[in-house]
């Protein structure tokens, strides 16, 4: 719902001087609950005894954005904010394979 009201929000706090910023904002907005899922996905890792492929995965998460991040740059800010989206993705997709694969062990 935020990410449909980005024009506006970014316009109301940053006035219409920043009003480009919305197409960033509205990427940003779908980074949020990918990255609330991947607090919880640690969480779980923590439970499983998975300490190392947290630290793993956090390492993966800062290469992937970084790689993402500097072949994103000619695409302006927008780039970047797809990056991080990207990384984000890509350690929830990871993480929750292993979780899956962990409790299945499990039981």
């Amino acid at each position: 719902m935020i990410a449909l009201l980005a024009d506006q929000i970014v316009r109301l706090l940053f006035t219409a001087t920043y009003a480009d910023a919305a197409e960033v904002a509205r990427i940003l907005m779908l980074v949020v609950p990918v990255s609330i899922c991947n607090a919880f996905l640690s969480v779980a890792l923590f439970s499983l005894r998975a300490d190392r492929l947290v630290v793993s995965f956090s390492i993966a998460a800062v290469a992937i954005l970084a790689i993402a991040t500097a072949l994103s740059v000619p695409f302006g800010a927008v780039g970047p904010a797809v990056a991080m989206f990207i990384s984000e993705l890509a350690i929830a997709v990871a993480a929750t394979a292993v979780v899956i694969r962990r409790l299945e062990r499990a039981f």
